[in-house]
C-alpha cells in the first residue's frame, strides 16, 4: 500500500468518523424536538412522531453508503484503464439511489423528504469538518 492509498484511507475514516458524529447529535436534536412538537400539541404535526429522526437517519445512511460506493470507485479507477466509464456509470448508480429513496420517502406518508434530503448533505459536513480541521 502505497502513501498515497494510506493518506486516503485515513482520510476516509476520519470523515465517516465525523459524519457518525454529525449523525448521532442530529438525530439527537430532531428526535427531542420532534417528541417536543408532538406531545406539545401547539404544532401540528404528522401523525407519526418518528417521522423526521427516522427520515434524517434514512438520508444519512443512504448518503454514508453512496459515499462508501464513491470510496471504492476511485481505488478501482486509479489502477484502471476503463476508468472514466466505470466513474460515469458509478455516477449513475449514485444517481438513481438517492432518487429511489427519495421517491420512495415522497410516497411514503411515515418518510418526510426534506428531512431525507437534510440527510443527503451529512458527509459533505462532514468533509467541510475534516477539511476546516486539517488545515495548517
Amino acid at each position: 500500500m502505497t502513501n498515497h492509498n494510506q493518506e486516503f484511507d485515513k482520510a476516509f475514516s476520519k470523515i465517516v468518523f465525523y459524519a457518525w458524529a454529525i449523525i448521532i447529535i442530529i438525530t439527537s436534536i430532531v428526535t427531542i424536538a420532534s417528541l417536543i412538537f408532538y406531545f406539545g400539541g401547539w404544532y401540528k404535526f404528522p401523525d407519526y412522531w418518528y417521522s423526521w429522526p427516522l427520515s434524517y437517519f434514512l438520508g444519512a445512511m443512504v448518503n454514508l453508503f453512496t459515499f462508501n460506493l464513491l470510496k471504492k470507485n476511485i481505488a478501482l479507477i486509479s489502477g484502471d484503464s476503463k476508468g472514466i466509464s466505470r466513474a460515469v456509470s458509478n455516477y449513475i448508480i449514485r444517481f438513481f439511489i438517492y432518487g429511489f429513496v427519495l421517491f420512495i420517502a415522497f410516497k411514503n406518508e411515515k418518510l418526510n423528504p426534506f428531512f431525507v434530503l437534510g440527510g443527503y448533505f451529512t458527509v459533505r459536513i462532514a468533509m467541510y469538518i475534516y477539511s476546516y480541521l486539517k488545515k495548517d
